[in-house]
């Protein structure tokens, strides 16, 4: 770290990988600087270059498969992050901290899987308004395609042609338990992030990005030998995609059928790319709570403690699984995440 002057410093570094998959050599630039306005407030910022390799972890990334067999040769790239972090942060009281920070982050280089054009005949209803499942499921109701017709089929093969990026928020306000008088510790933060992905010329949202968190920690000591703590989340829920129909299930150039009743099978439809993670599942919050008592004996600390997971039971929704039904609609099964979960247990420290 380097002072320009007494408020002004800064801490310049670079960074060395070999990424032995594609036997690749990067630098990556970085720096950090800093102002002190008084002792008690400071100004922060970041920059750098960040390099992450298409290692094994990527074989299965997200239930999409990447063939990393040969990726030197084929010429594949790690993937790379410009970050630009702004924060400041600020002692009120003895007691009371508060920071907030903003960032924005590029993405480039990101894996994807390559697409060839394909051909295969299209199936469509002789009459699309008839809905009937004994109609639908009739394939001398199907008409093929007079030729095949050119399709993006998705291979093995991994591409650096994915781009993206990522920008928001966070705030915060600390209680620090740093005198014997006090009693009440914890933290309130919120945070805003937008992230997005483009792959095949089509922007969706990462599969991750929650646009809004927020948390409320407390933890109260009410003696010397007892303590409460809970906390309260919330949060707005990862991006999914949802189905938008049905189609028949092809198998060679034919549609497939029922080898005892000849009628014909079918596949959800979850959409053409436009439709990919374009629905957000249910909101999530949740409310933890734990009193923890402690003692001393046979030379050992002990705390007791009682844990009670989601206390008011939230049905937080953590997934959906899809089926059909005999009448060819779409059955959806909500996948929950913790119910009210109480424990007890004991720690011991020697």
């Amino acid at each position: 770290m380097f002072k320009l002057t007494d408020k002004f410093f800064f801490q310049p570094s670079l960074r060395f990988d070999y990424f032995q998959i594609i036997r690749t050599p990067y630098l990556s630039p970085r720096i950090n600087v800093g102002y002190v306005f008084d002792p008690i407030t400071t100004l922060r910022a970041s920059a750098g270059i960040y390099y992450q390799s298409p290692g094994l972890e990527k074989l299965i990334d997200g239930r999409t498969f990447y063939d990393l067999r040969d990726a030197a040769e084929r010429g594949l790239k790690a993937e790379r992050a410009y970050h630009l972090i702004l924060g400041i942060d600020r002692w009120i009281t003895n007691e009371w901290f508060a920071k907030a920070e903003a960032y924005y982050k590029n993405f480039d280089n990101l894996l994807e899987q390559d697409r060839i054009t394909a051909y295969r005949y299209e199936y469509t209803l002789k009459d699309p308004s008839i809905t009937d499942p004994a109609y639908v499921k009739d394939v001398k109701n199907w008409i093929r395609s007079p030729q095949k017709l050119a399709y993006d089929s998705v291979t093995t093969n991994p591409i650096n042609s994915g781009s993206g990026n990522a920008y928001g928020f966070e705030i915060a306000l600390e209680k620090k338990n740093l005198s014997a008088r006090s009693k009440l510790s914890g933290w309130i933060n919120y945070s805003f992030s937008v992230s997005n992905r483009e792959k095949y010329g089509v922007t969706t949202p990462y599969r991750f990005e929650q646009t809004h968190v927020a948390n409320i920690v407390l933890n109260y000591r009410v003696n010397n030998w007892l303590e409460f703590g809970t906390r309260w989340t919330y949060a707005t829920n990862f991006p999914y995609t949802p189905p938008v129909g049905v189609t028949p299930r092809i198998i060679g150039d034919s549609i497939a059928t029922n080898l005892l009743t000849g009628e014909a099978l079918f596949n959800l439809d979850f959409g053409d790319d436009q439709n990919q993670l374009s629905t957000k599942r249910p909101e999530y919050h949740r409310l933890d709570f734990r009193a923890t008592a402690y003692t001393h004996f046979w030379a050992t600390d002990w705390a007791f403690y009682l844990d009670v997971i989601n206390v008011y039971n939230r049905k937080n929704v953590l997934g959906y699984d899809y089926s059909l039904n005999s009448d060819l609609t779409i059955k959806r099964r909500v996948v929950g995440m913790f119910p009210i979960l109480p424990t007890i247990g004991i720690n011991a420290r020697f």
